[in-house]
Formats: structure tokens, C-alpha cells, sequence
């Protein structure tokens, strides 16, 4: 996790893409689960999901530094709170992180 953390800030601060070290960060918390499923879940949406934002990159009207830098401290929560072993303070911040992403893609809190 920490990895693909420290990849995707590697990345952003060339200017790189870095949504594969984005995915990869949310496929590592799924392995680390010891959850098939749910890592097979995931699998799933890295297709769609990169289409998605690939996409929401052209017609998107915000700041994409601010955005990537939100995504960027998100995560950084999440790993907190997983390295810390505090699994409700973890699914609080997935959670937020979740719903942040939705407005972040369809622009609203509907």
C-alpha cells in the first residue's frame, strides 16, 4: 500500500498519470483483506474505472492538482488508519473516500 502511495506522489510530481498506482493502491487493501471476492470486485472495476476517469479528465472544469492532491491525502488517511489497526476508522475514511471520488466524478452531492 505504501508503495503505490509513494508511486502515485512519485508520479504526480513529474506530472505523470498515475491512476494505475491509484488502482493499485485500493488493490492492495483488497488482497490485504484475505478476501477473494472482494479483490476479484476490484479487478473488475479497473477497466471501467480507468475509461471513467480517463474520460472525466477531458470534460472536467476543476483544478486536476487539487483534485489529485485531495486523492492524495485520502489515501494517505486510509493508510493511517489501517497501519494503525483502527478497522472502523479505516472504513470511515474508505467510505468518505468513496464518496469524495463520486462528486469528484459527477460533480455534485445529489
Amino acid at each position: 500500500m505504501r508503495a503505490m502511495l509513494e508511486q502515485y506522489s512519485d508520479a504526480v510530481g513529474r506530472g505523470d498519470v498515475a491512476h494505475h498506482f491509484d488502482f493499485g493502491f485500493h488493490e492492495a487493501i483488497a488482497v490485504a483483506t484475505g478476501n477473494p471476492r472482494l479483490h476479484e470486485m476490484v479487478r473488475t472495476f479497473e477497466y471501467d474505472v480507468g475509461h471513467a476517469i480517463n474520460l472525466w479528465r477531458h470534460l472536467a472544469q476543476a483544478t486536476p492538482w487539487t483534485r489529485t492532491h485531495d486523492v492524495e491525502e485520502e489515501h494517505a488517511q486510509i493508510l493511517r488508519f489501517i497501519e494503525a489497526q483502527d478497522p472502523e476508522g479505516a472504513k470511515r475514511a474508505m467510505r468518505a473516500h468513496i464518496e469524495n471520488a463520486r462528486i469528484r466524478m459527477l460533480g455534485g452531492a445529489d
